[in-house]
């Protein structure tokens, strides 16, 4: 299989469908992941945040990228 990639993404999974279940007025999907590819420029042993600019779902129409800076315990 091979999936058409949108080019401004960093990172892509391939799944196959591998189950589907309904929970109320939702369709849950249960995929078996057969290809992943990340973008080697912004990810190594983790993302550099600097260059990924990650998109995050807030819920709802609310959407955020991270501040870049990494804290560290």
């Amino acid at each position: 299989m091979k999936a058409p990639a949108i080019r401004e993404c960093v990172g892509h999974v391939e799944c196959v469908v591998e189950d589907k279940f309904k929970t109320g007025d939702h369709t849950i999907f249960v995929g078996k992941i057969v290809e992943a590819y990340a973008d080697l420029g912004v990810f190594a042993d983790s993302y550099d945040l600097k260059k990924a600019r990650l998109l995050y779902h807030l819920g709802g129409n609310n959407f955020a990228i991270l501040d870049p800076k990494i804290y560290k315990s």
